[in-house]
């Protein structure tokens, strides 16, 4: 997911659910199949991703969107001729299986890897793969998910923090707003890089610093401090950095204390329609996201995907950025192979993926390099909602990204 650097402790979150029939039945090792039909050897992709506990609200949606590109791609002759096949292990949300989890899918041929998007959870998986000469795809929001803080064949598929953060300010600056009044959750790596990366975007673009910032834990209970700091402030917006229960949380307390301010979210941690219903017509609010969920996105082939996935699972995915990017790792495989004549060899495929330049994969143009491994300033989408309904609002392609470690 995007969100990155998380503590076990921190996590105060709405029911995991399990993954879904399409990852086939588990054995006593956690692991499990799906794929299509076709000719020629599978070509194995592993998920080193949580079926269980807390993290496997967010790995669904991953396994959703790869699954349903499998298919597609299966139906359409494969992958060189070879027919996708994923494999999948559950770590049950526990940091102390999520190495064995890609020992299990490796074993059963994987010879890609994609892991949970986080990079706690994540990283120890793609470098277990790494160290095999394993390419691997996973997304975090975190700027170490990638040639930085994992190895030279990760690739990070969401376009990190620093671009949230800017996306966040130039649209606030978009919006004519000039007294941004900042809200930051301590409680994770996650919001409290997102709040620094709009701070510097912020001052990037000219303006004066924010009138005031808060910060609070995201399982504090009363938030009466931050919101009297707001109504004094001056602000004529509120910039929120934080996740489901404390984001939803101290927007309720605002809204409660008649404080109406527009309210630009990171959407990383904001995603997502369930906790809409904590805020009970909301309005004025607008949060970076990587995709419209309700079928208004600019982009029908996202609107498509998210349909097949109703369609197929029974409920749209819960969030968007996890279904893209699943979806968007098995465009990049076939692409990386088709590119080395059927090789699957680390070193070939990061190689090739390296010179993506404006690849235009499902959630956005892509583009890596030699020295980066994370798609930096790759635009995002701004969402609204308004009398308590989420609806697609604007597409926002920030002048400029704060520097940072790729």
């Amino acid at each position: 997911m995007p969100w990155c650097r998380r503590s076990l402790g921190t996590v105060a979150m709405v029911a995991a659910v399990g993954l879904l029939a399409a990852c086939g039945g588990n054995d006593d090792e956690g692991a499990g199949t799906a794929g299509g039909d076709g000719g020629g050897e599978p070509l194995v992709v592993g998920a080193a991703v949580a079926q269980s506990g807390i993290m496997s609200q967010f790995d669904e949606p991953v396994v959703q969107g790869a699954q349903v590109a499998i298919d597609k791609i299966n139906a359409d002759g494969g992958v060189d001729g070879r027919p996708l096949k994923l494999v999948v292990s559950d770590h049950k949300s526990d940091l102390n299986l999520v190495q064995q989890s890609a020992l299990d899918v490796i074993d059963q041929g994987a010879e890609v890897v994609i892991t949970t998007h986080d990079f706690d959870f994540g990283s120890p998986a793609a470098q277990v793969a790494n160290a095999e000469n394993i390419l691997t795809l996973g997304g975090a929001g975190g700027m170490s998910y990638g040639l930085e803080g994992i190895g030279p064949l990760a690739f990070n598929l969401y376009p990190g923090n620093a671009t949230e953060g800017a996306v966040m300010a130039q649209f606030a600056q978009d919006q004519g707003y000039e007294k941004p009044y900042v809200l930051q959750d301590l409680s994770i790596q996650y919001t409290k890089e997102v709040c620094e990366f709009f701070d510097e975007a912020w001052s990037g673009l000219g303006n004066d610093a924010p009138v005031g910032q808060s910060t609070f834990q995201n399982d504090d209970r009363s938030f009466s401090s931050q919101v009297n700091a707001v109504r004094d402030s001056g602000a004529d917006a509120v910039v929120l950095c934080s996740y489901p229960p404390g984001g939803p949380a101290i927007i309720r307390q605002l809204r409660a204390a008649g404080i109406d301010l527009p309210i630009v979210a990171s959407g990383g941690g904001m995603d997502g329609l369930r906790w809409l219903d904590a805020v009970p017509n909301l309005d004025d609010y607008y949060d970076s996201v990587m995709a419209s969920l309700v079928g208004d996105d600019p982009n029908e082939e996202i609107n498509d995907l998210f349909a097949e996935i109703d369609k197929r699972f029974g409920a749209p995915p819960q969030l968007a950025a996890q279904a893209l990017t699943g979806y968007a790792a098995m465009q990049t495989i076939k692409r990386a192979v088709e590119a080395n004549d059927g090789s699957t060899d680390g070193e070939a495929l990061a190689a090739t993926i390296e010179g993506f330049d404006e690849e235009p994969l499902i959630h956005g143009p892509v583009t890596y390099s030699e020295d980066c491994h994370i798609p930096v300033g790759m635009p995002m989408k701004i969402r609204e909602v308004k009398g308590g309904k989420s609806s697609y609002f604007a597409t926002s392609d920030p002048e400029s990204i704060p520097e940072s470690p790729c």
